[in-house]
């Protein structure tokens, strides 16, 4: 309602997710998660795999919600050290297609580990899933190939503070590549078992 009566705010604004201390600080949380599990005593390999699975799934579902809201993003592949200078923490904005591939990255290594729906237990429904992860896939690269960000000349002079451009040139292979992730999740909920609903 205070966004739709012209409420908005530019320095505290409704809905801000950008925040240090929201969707980058569980960014954050995600690397010392994926940098430290490995040391972790008392685990079995394959738990700490499913748990890496699931960071990297979670890590992905964040960056696309940021990309949705903001189009490209600071990727974090890592934390920066608290006692890095200003200069170093200042890390720019990334091309719009780094930021798909980073995000798709993560998410095919997450699939590659993740169960089915079917067979998790019921204690970690809300987790994410094959399924899941594959359908979110498909999901970042439909908004690629989308006139949004493939191609679209309202931003064709978009840069970083280092000058680099932002926004792609349209390519047609971006399509090719979203119907690919499709498929892809589809089959994966068919071979679990999960049946597409049809229109009558």
């Amino acid at each position: 309602f205070m966004i739709s009566e012209g409420n908005q705010k530019t320095q505290n604004p409704y809905g801000n997710i950008w925040s240090q201390t929201k969707f980058y600080g569980a960014i954050c949380y995600c690397n010392v998660f994926l940098t430290h599990i490995d040391g972790t005593y008392g685990m079995l390999d394959e738990e700490k795999r499913m748990w890496k699975a699931q960071a990297m799934a979670l890590k992905a579902h964040l960056y696309f919600e940021l990309m949705r809201r903001y189009g490209p993003i600071i990727l974090v592949p890592k934390n920066i050290e608290a006692s890095s200078t200003i200069r170093e923490m200042q890390v720019p904005r990334s091309p719009i297609d780094s930021c798909v591939n980073a995000t798709v990255a993560l998410l095919d290594s997450a699939i590659n580990v993740l169960p089915d729906m079917n067979s998790i237990a019921s204690s970690m429904q809300t987790f994410y899933t094959r399924e899941g992860a594959a359908t979110l896939k498909a999901m970042v690269l439909l908004y690629a190939a989308s006139p949004l960000f493939n191609g679209n000349d309202m931003f064709a002079n978009f840069t970083n503070k280092n000058g680099v451009k932002l926004f792609p040139k349209y390519d047609k292979e971006k399509w090719r590549r979203a119907a690919e992730a499709a498929d892809e999740a589809i089959n994966i909920a068919r071979g679990a078992n999960h049946h597409l609903m049809s229109g009558t």
